[in-house]
C-alpha cells in the first residue's frame, strides 16, 4: 500500500491560497451585504438579464403610473376647491335674490347687480383654475383658461 502525501511546504502554499480566497470572499460578501447589491450580477441571475429586465421595466411602470395618480389627485383636489367655491356663490348670490321682491330700492338692486357681478367673476376665476400649468376645466385644452374673462362676457351681454 502505497501513502501519498504532501509536503509541509506545499500544504503551507494551499493553506495560504485558501486563506487568502476566503478573505478575499469575506470582503466581496460584506461588501454585498452592507451595499445590498451583488458584486458579480452575471453569474446571479446565470447570464439571463431577462427577469432582471423585466422588473426594472415594471418598476419604471409602477412609477409612471404613480406619478400620473398623483397628478390626478392634484387636478381633483383643485376641481373639487373649485366647484365648491361656485357652489358657495351660487348658494349665497341664490339666497339673496330669493329675499329680492319687486319693490326692492333702486340702491338694493344696484348692489344686488354688484354683488353678482362679483360673484360671476368669482366663479369665472374658479372655473379658470390651473395646477401646474394645465387648466382644469378646460377639457383637451389644457393650455389655456377654461372659459374668458368674466368682464369680457359681461360686456358681450351688455351689447
Amino acid at each position: 500500500m502505497t501513502i501519498t502525501s504532501t509536503g509541509d511546504m506545499a500544504r503551507f502554499v494551499q493553506l495560504t491560497s485558501d486563506n487568502a480566497r476566503m478573505r478575499a470572499d469575506i470582503q466581496r460578501l460584506t461588501g454585498e451585504l452592507a451595499s445590498g447589491e451583488r458584486s458579480d450580477l452575471r453569474s446571479a441571475v446565470s447570464g439571463d438579464f431577462g427577469a432582471l429586465g423585466s422588473i426594472e421595466r415594471s418598476l419604471t411602470t409602477v412609477t409612471a403610473y404613480r406619478l400620473a395618480a398623483d397628478e390626478t389627485v392634484l387636478l381633483l383636489s383643485a376641481g373639487e376647491t373649485a366647484l365648491e367655491t361656485v357652489r358657495t356663490n351660487m348658494t349665497d348670490l341664490s339666497a339673496a335674490l330669493v329675499v329680492t321682491d319687486e319693490n326692492a330700492q333702486p340702491a338694493q338692486l344696484d348692489a344686488l347687480g354688484r354683488d353678482a357681478r362679483a360673484r360671476f367673476a368669482s366663479i369665472v376665476s374658479a372655473l379658470n383654475v390651473s395646477v401646474a400649468d394645465r387648466a382644469v376645466f378646460a377639457g383637451a385644452a389644457i393650455g389655456g383658461p377654461a372659459l374668458a374673462p368674466a368682464e369680457d362676457m359681461l360686456d358681450e351681454l351688455v351689447l
